[in-house]
């Protein structure tokens, strides 16, 4: 058997472990990735971000407060995925991010809540659409695999890009940071309109309303989910 044999049948055997195909789990990672890098280094520079806007840690904070309560509208943007398309509410998310890298990059003091607002919707848009569209094309029994090898992105984005992000506002500033996430979000949305593939997804084929989006958030296990995050995120 040649190498290149040998490879082919690696990926064969992971595509099955997985129940999809490596290219798909690959790009959905990266996604992730960007998404996540792009709300942790919040957490993680806090003394730096805040001094660069001119405001204290502890109004930072409040910012941060205001950002996680753009987690609620997770629901909505999970209807929204049903009716136009996991992949294309995927794309908009890193618009989002782009929009809040840009924002943020030029924002002083507490101008600065409507781009980490953006920010918090960035994450709440496409986490709901990625689980999805993961959930579309995979069998139960093997569900949790891929979710579970995505998740992993959380965890590499701290302890491989955020050294980067601290090197990045050392070297050039607090606003560098920023910028680079506009521009990987940039081409986070290229990729996944590049090589996710959008055939055979499942749409809703009734029409979104305003009482289709109540009835999901004010079911209990949706509200169990929205307030345990409200607490995680609120201020002391």
């Amino acid at each position: 058997m040649t190498k290149n044999q040998n490879y082919t049948t690696r990926q064969e055997q992971i595509s099955v472990f997985l129940g999809i195909s490596i290219q798909i789990i690959s790009v959905v990672f990266a996604a992730r990735f960007i998404i996540d890098l792009g709300a942790r280094m919040l957490y993680s520079f806090i003394p730096q971000f805040s001094a660069g806007l001119g405001i204290t840690v502890a109004a930072f904070g409040w910012l941060l407060f205001i950002r996680a309560l753009a987690g609620v509208t997770s629901p909505v943007f999970g209807l929204l995925s049903d009716r136009y398309g996991r992949r294309t509410i995927m794309m908009a998310s890193f618009l989002l991010l782009a929009a809040c890298g840009v924002g943020m990059a030029l924002s002083r003091q507490w101008w600065s809540v409507m781009p980490l607002i953006l920010s918090g919707l960035a994450v709440a848009a496409f986490v709901p659409a990625q689980q999805a569209y993961i959930s579309d094309r995979v069998t139960y029994e093997k569900r949790g695999r891929a979710m579970g090898s995505v998740e992993f992105a959380w965890s590499s984005s701290a302890i491989i890009a955020l050294p980067l992000m601290g090197w990045m506002i050392e070297a050039y500033g607090w606003r560098t940071p920023f910028v680079f996430i506009a521009l990987l979000s940039l081409c986070g949305a290229a990729i996944v309109w590049r090589y996710l593939p959008a055939a055979s997804e499942r749409q809703a084929h009734e029409p979104l309303t305003w009482r289709g989006i109540r009835k999901i958030v004010g079911k209990r296990n949706v509200m169990a989910s929205m307030g345990v995050s409200f607490l995680l995120f609120a201020p002391p």
